[in-house]
């Protein structure tokens, strides 16, 4: 749900004074309220108010202060604080912090359900001091069995692969049971 209409988004105002310091540390030099209203035909007027907080900025505000910095095209969402990159690289790795936080979540369940079955997992992830070189091994399979699992006294080793595959499959039967407990309901 969005922000009523006619209350000041608080980000604006910090984001709009970020933008204008990293513009500075592209071109070299200070930039203006006054120079930004001249390169992109808002007025100084509307900027001011912007970084007083008084105004909040408009899509339209945010396309010309971009189009105005090409090389800053990845600051449009962020200066609407639509998102929270501070960094283009942040931007790009998005995704990918975003997976490591589902695998993580899926590593938390399977640890949990383990301890609840008695089962101890234990990763070996803390002696790998540098990654190994594959030649002609997959990366799993150069990493070994990472992973040591001990139940009354038994012992089993799983690898990378092996461990996700674990996962998925917990979290499947975990869904598949939720879903069943909405069946025939809607």
């Amino acid at each position: 749900m969005g922000r009523p209409k006619g209350t000041i988004n608080p980000k604006h105002k910090k984001r709009l004074e970020e933008f204008f310091k990293e513009a500075a540390n592209i071109t070299g030099k200070r930039i203006t309220q006054t120079q930004i209203s001249e390169l992109t035909n808002i007025s100084q007027q509307t900027i001011s108010k912007i970084m007083r907080g008084r105004n909040n900025i408009t899509e339209t505000t945010a396309r010309l202060i971009v189009d105005a910095f090409p090389e800053m095209e990845w600051r449009y969402q962020y200066l609407l604080g639509l998102d929270d990159y501070k960094t283009e690289k942040e931007l790009a790795f998005a995704p990918l912090v975003q997976a490591q936080e589902e695998s993580n979540l899926l590593s938390v369940g399977l640890y949990a359900y383990a301890k609840l079955c008695g089962v101890t997992i234990t990763d070996k992830w803390s002696e790998v001091k540098e990654l190994p070189k594959t030649g002609s091994t997959t990366f799993s399979e150069a990493l070994g069995k990472q992973y040591a699992l001990t139940y009354n006294g038994k012992k089993a080793s799983l690898g990378i692969v092996e461990m996700n595959q674990l996962e998925n499959e917990i979290y499947r039967f975990v869904k598949f049971r939720l879903m069943e407990l909405f069946d025939g309901e809607g």
